[in-house]
């Protein structure tokens, strides 16, 4: 789930540096802000990709290579994909693994639609046969996304 709430920049930062930097072998917790350039561009990417605003152009010293690293460990690929898609054809030819996001992002419309089938199957089955139940988590808050191949499921909670 996409956070952003207002608080000082170097706040948001810290806080996370940690959750958004993937654990890479050699790199002590002391380089925890070694990608920030990536995560506020990804933060902003998102916050885009959820909103009908625009990114901004990215940092010209941006690592693509780790942003999309970072995408992929937090399983956030398709989702970023919205923001990306609403940059300039010229900055999206930069960005090495565009043809991933959008990859990432037609295995999650797949995913999507496989689970809301499976979903609609068992609601069918407990309602048959007089069975109590409530989803939970993704399966519920995914209908609050603009687009719900936004959010990732793996699982489907009861």
């Amino acid at each position: 789930m996409l956070f952003l709430f207002i608080k000082p920049k170097r706040q948001l930062c810290e806080k996370y540096s940690l959750l958004f930097v993937p654990t890479v072998k050699g790199i002590g917790m002391e380089n925890n802000m070694l990608y920030n350039t990536e995560i506020n561009y990804i933060i902003e990417l998102l916050k885009c990709s959820v909103t009908a605003e625009v990114p901004s152009d990215p940092p010209e010293n941006i690592d693509w290579d780790q942003v999309f690293l970072i995408a992929k460990k937090h399983r956030i690929c398709s989702t970023l994909y919205f923001g990306i898609q609403k940059l300039p054809k010229s900055h999206q030819q930069l960005i090495g693994h565009f043809d991933q996001y959008i990859l990432a992002y037609k295995k999650t419309l797949v995913l999507d639609a496989n689970r809301t089938f499976e979903l609609e199957n068992l609601r069918q089955d407990f309602d048959n046969n007089g069975i109590d139940y409530i989803f939970l988590k993704g399966s519920v808050t995914k209908h609050l996304y603009p687009d719900t191949a936004m959010r990732v499921m793996s699982d489907i909670d009861i």
